[in-house]
């Protein structure tokens, strides 16, 4: 017989019902019921050996097992500070110590239930802890979902003493809203920091046209009609005002709480399923307070209904790679959703958006719309868009562009590039400056390239009246296709007198031999100078307030500085006599 450890709860006075709980496997009696969820194969089984429950999961995406309680054997869980339930868990395959699997466990009592998922990481043996909080009855079954709504191979795996007692004293770094805390490890009388607020700043409005917008939640747009919002798993879902903006704040206590959106057909409130055929992808702005650890995730789950049964498909965000106390602005195109990318999406009526994995703060949400991309017209050189060299600033964006089958010295991989003219200006000069990975000019569609200058500021020697042309596009590796700026001037997007009325000062300018630049009040981390051809003449890295540059070697003439710090980056015209 094995020696099992009881929690303290057990060893309290007694309510009237005699437990099932703890289970240790050690009797046949003890086993559970092995749901296929239609499908055929998998087990769940009592190995007399281990003297534990082992599951073989079927790759269904909700297989499962359970075991039910009844009469004098259901199990206590209305004691809010004594209705954790407890159990391990031990892969059977061999797996990467850093692999992380999901599933799910369901709590059905005669007062609701309560079901969340939870995550094993690689293949040793883990203790799950699964606290409901207030508000639940009798437990009359608890069920393990091996899969957790993943189709595919999830493994195999030991399950072994299965008990519940008092809920695990409250600290400050467990990663649990618990005790008094007002959020997770923050506020309450426990001794734990202050909990982070909501962003000060609002998200940035969203400038999509309307026509190419289905939202959800935005200021900006006129949301579809639904049949409301609910919450799950313990989750708390708060409209808040920022900066006259409404915005969304999700609190969860737990990993898997979120909240959904409903769209079944109902004829009297005008609701309908969303048809997304033609939308490109969802866009949502996220912030999020708290110190996100590996596997700590967000998920958007769109719910499509057009099948014989519902299809999640599912966008995996991985919120470790991106900065806590920030708003981040996502595009996710449907083409790149983590599971079931390519299903069907003619009948969503549910959207599902949930905090899961090891918990991470408070998420703040706002501008959650559907996008359709608008077609590209110039993504060849004979369909160019004017722009005017007068210093204005345009958006562009190649997503959903073509391969011209021009290509440029600075090319890389297979691109998507889009195409401007523009008309020589009268001081013979034209300069550009984009944030997008290539910028190159030509004399022609079919002429000659005049520079290429990939992630920064060109300048150009140009004839006047002729018809010139600017290439955007990504650089086909790391850098994918996006919206971009486009800033194009007759000399430098800064003059001299402008430029050192700002944070930096340059001087002598004209030089002779040596321009100084100096900061006022930030690190200048960088500085590229360019000819009037787009070549790169020299480079530094200063790190520091100021920086000399020695121009002995240069030619007499006109250059372009791009001169960066930790505030942004700024250029600036320099002459050398």
């Amino acid at each position: 017989m094995k020696k099992i450890t009881f929690f303290i709860a057990l060893l309290t006075v007694s309510l009237g019902y005699t437990q099932t709980l703890p289970l240790d496997f050690s009797d046949a009696g003890q086993a559970f019921t092995w749901d296929p969820a239609g499908e055929g194969g998998g087990a769940a089984t009592i190995n007399s050996v281990t003297e534990k429950l082992e599951l073989f999961g079927n790759a269904n995406q909700w297989d499962n097992a359970f075991i039910v309680f009844s009469g004098g054997d259901v199990v206590d869980l209305s004691m809010e500070l004594n209705n954790t339930v407890s159990f391990t868990i031990d892969p059977l395959n061999t797996l990467p110590e850093d692999e992380l699997r999901t599933h799910r466990i369901r709590l059905t009592t005669t007062i609701g239930n309560y079901e969340v998922p939870f995550t094993t990481t690689g293949d040793l043996e883990q203790t799950i802890l699964i606290n409901p909080g207030a508000g639940f009855g009798d437990m009359t079954e608890l069920r393990i979902f091996i899969d957790a709504g993943v189709a595919g191979p999830n493994g195999n795996y030991a399950i072994d003493d299965i008990q519940v007692g008092a809920d695990p004293a409250p600290t400050c770094d467990d990663g649990i809203q618990n005790g008094d805390e007002e959020g997770i490890d923050c506020g309450g009388t426990g001794g734990c920091p202050d909990c982070p607020g909501p962003p000060e700043t609002a998200a940035t409005s969203p400038t999509r046209d309307s026509a190419d917008v289905l939202s959800i939640y935005s200021d900006s747009y006129v949301d579809a009609p639904s049949n409301g919002t609910q919450v799950f798993a313990g989750a708390m879902l708060n409209g808040i005002t920022i900066q006259e903006n409404n915005t969304l704040e999700l609190i969860i206590p737990n990993g898997g709480a979120g909240f959904q959106n409903q769209y079944f057909e109902d004829v009297n409130s005008g609701v309908a399923p969303l048809d997304l055929t033609s939308y490109t992808g969802i866009h949502l702005d996220l912030y999020f307070n708290g110190q996100p650890a590996a596997g700590s995730l967000f998920k958007a789950i769109v719910q499509d209904f057009s099948g014989p049964t519902p299809i999640n498909l599912e966008e995996l965000i991985d919120v470790t790679a991106l900065a806590a106390n920030q708003w981040h602005s996502l595009d996710i195109a449907f083409a790149d959703f983590d599971i079931n990318s390519e299903n069907a999406r003619s009948q969503v009526s549910q959207l599902i958006f949930i905090g899961d994995g090891p918990l991470f703060g408070d998420i703040y949400l706002d501008n959650i719309y559907f996008y359709e991309e608008p077609p590209v017209t110039n993504d060849d050189c004979a369909n160019a868009t004017p722009i005017a060299i007068d210093g204005s600033t345009v958006e562009v964006s190649n997503i959903g562009a073509t391969d011209s089958g021009i290509a440029a010295s600075c090319d890389e991989g297979i691109i998507s590039d889009v195409w401007y003219s523009f008309e020589g200006p009268a001081g013979g000069v034209a300069y550009f400056a984009t944030n997008a990975p290539n910028l190159s000019v030509w004399d022609g569609c079919a002429g000659t390239e005049l520079a290429c200058n990939p992630g920064g500021g060109t300048a150009v020697a140009v004839t006047p009246g002729n018809t010139y042309y600017v290439r955007i596009n990504d650089d086909g590796t790391a850098r994918a296709p996006g919206t971009f700026t486009l800033t194009s001037s007759e000399s430098s997007l800064l003059g001299v007198d402008d430029f050192e009325s700002s944070d930096f000062k340059v001087y002598p300018n004209p030089a002779n031999n040596v321009w100084n630049i100096q900061s006022n009040n930030t690190n200048i981390t960088s500085v590229q100078v360019f000819d009037m051809l787009g070549k790169n003449v020299m480079s530094v890295s200063p790190n520091s307030s100021s920086v000399k540059l020695d121009a002995t070697t240069l030619p007499e003439g006109l250059y372009f500085a791009r001169i960066s710090s930790e505030s942004g980056t700024k250029s600036v015209k320099l002459v050398k006599q």
